[in-house]
């Protein structure tokens, strides 16, 4: 059985790396709460490339972290390659 929810609100501006860290932060707190092996987190595309290079960083502390782009970014980029190729 799969567990999709959604984090509290944080109140400070998405772009900020302190903030992309907060949300890593509560992810693996979420992780050890519920007993997980690993926690799924999905960010847009430029929150993806903040909190990959968070994790780059930081590679045990987040080890058990698997970051995802979202799917409207990853369609967009799979158009944009079948565009040119073609």
């Amino acid at each position: 059985i799969y567990n999709v929810g959604y984090l509290p609100t944080i109140n400070a501006p998405a772009t900020n790396m302190s903030t992309v860290h907060q949300v890593l932060m509560r992810s693996i707190q979420i992780k050890e709460t519920l007993n997980l092996q690993s926690i799924t987190v999905v960010f847009d595309q430029a929150l993806y490339a903040k909190a990959t290079v968070i994790k780059w960083k930081h590679r045990e502390q987040f080890k058990d972290l698997v970051l995802r782009g979202d799917v409207f970014h990853t369609i967009c980029t799979f158009l944009s390659v079948t565009g040119k190729h073609f």
